[in-house]
């Protein structure tokens, strides 16, 4: 039975999107890198950091646990804190270390005291249940504190290389909205409304790709319109004012 939340796009429909898409990728690409703090504090920046390639998945978990409601910068900093005050993150290095040290290395995130008691528990049950590592399925992840649909889906992708699904935050929501390409009241209905037109093939660029174009031209508030090289396929920018 087909989902409430989506309805059959025709394939005209789907091949001028995903043309739109790639139009948004070619304009980033000539963008200066200083705008987009998804590309220079992203999590490629942060994985880089992990000098044991089995610690990869948590550096992965750290970085994207830390992230909603904070910069992208601010993240990249704390992650950084963290690892040159305790050395190679692992489970067993944040089991050791005290609340208040940990909050203190992330003080600039959003929320960092919660996060940080958060995060304590996380890695309290990575060791009771996981044998020291960071659950590999949408499930598992999505039963630690502080994790949602989001959260779990970056982490499976950016640590084990494994893309599952879109992962929806407030740039990707607000774009697809603007764009027509999804009207979903929630992210989880945005998401799902994607993924039922959008090509696999796609989906490892399309997160990244609007983030940055939501940093650098698409704002949430105060959207540059008049420099936007897709402003003829937005129905945002055709609003009567």
């Amino acid at each position: 039975m087909e989902n409430k939340t989506t309805k059959t796009i025709q394939p005209n429909v789907i091949h001028e999107r995903v043309t739109t898409f790639h139009q948004i990728i070619k304009y980033l690409d000539t963008v200066d890198i200083k705008q987009m703090g998804v590309q220079e504090y992203g999590a490629d920046q942060i994985l880089s950091m992990c000098h044991n390639k089995d610690n990869k998945p948590f550096y992965a978990f750290i970085g994207t646990f830390l992230s909603p409601q904070t910069r992208d910068q601010i993240t990249f900093a704390s992650v950084k804190k963290l690892h040159e005050t305790l050395g190679e993150l692992s489970v067993d290095v944040i089991n050791n270390t005290s609340l208040e040290v940990l909050i203190n290395c992330i003080k600039g995130v959003g929320f960092y005291t919660t996060k940080a008691k958060r995060l304590k528990r996380c890695c309290v049950i990575m060791k009771e249940q996981y044998n020291n590592q960071v659950p590999q399925t949408k499930q598992q992840l999505l039963a630690l504190p502080g994790v949602g649909p989001k959260i779990a889906s970056l982490i499976l992708s950016i640590g084990f290389d494994r893309l599952e699904s879109l992962a929806i935050d407030t740039h990707v929501f607000v774009i697809s909205q603007r764009l027509g390409w999804a009207d979903g009241s929630t992210p989880e209905k945005v998401r799902l409304q994607l993924e039922s037109w959008l090509p696999k093939e796609e989906w490892s660029l399309f997160n990244k790709s609007l983030v940055a174009f939501g940093q650098c031209c698409c704002r949430k508030t105060h959207p540059k319109c008049k420099q936007c090289p897709i402003q003829d396929k937005c129905q945002y920018y055709h609003q009567p004012n």
